[in-house]
């Protein structure tokens, strides 16, 4: 990249694209000092760029795992739109590498406020997700994605437990 060239990466939007939420059993003949305890959570992170690379999808989603009775039950996906401006696109390395380690770590905080103040409307009280390292789990999207090697646009997931 020549240094007169500009490229700026603009996150457009982030939004909730979907949600759900419900208690276990009957709530209300638990009492309200139930402990919610460690919700066993699971995270789902996509990524598909437009077929000229200058945008991007990522959706986030974090979601209880049924299987083992949690006391909230509860599944949020957040959308990021991101454009690139000027001459590269994200394919190349370092916007490549924002896409998959910085957007999902910059939506992340709000996906964390946003299943705390859905699950404060619960019987039991707020849920605070615990934070995640996505250096890690970007370096595993980027493998994944390396692997597939497909035609532009495909979309990479992950699931992390």
């Amino acid at each position: 990249m020549s240094q007169s060239a500009e490229t700026n990466i603009q996150i457009g939007q982030i939004f909730v694209s979907e949600l759900s939420f419900s208690h276990r059993g009957q709530p209300q003949q638990m009492p309200t000092n139930t402990p919610i305890g460690e919700l066993p959570l699971a995270l789902e992170v996509s990524i598909a760029t437009d077929g000229d690379g200058k945008k991007a999808f990522v959706v986030l989603r974090v979601m209880t795992r049924d299987d083992e009775d949690p006391i909230y039950r509860f599944s949020v996906t957040m959308m990021g739109i991101i454009w690139m401006t000027g001459e590269q696109t994200l394919d190349d390395d370092p916007f490549k590498r924002y896409l998959y380690q910085g957007a999902p770590a910059t939506m992340y905080p709000f996906m964390r406020e946003c299943i705390a103040n859905l699950t404060s409307r619960g019987r039991f009280g707020p849920v605070w997700v615990k934070p995640m390292n996505f250096e890690i789990i970007g370096e595993k999207l980027l493998q994944q994605q390396q692997q597939n090697e497909a035609a532009k646009g495909q979309v990479t997931t992950t699931s992390i437990d």
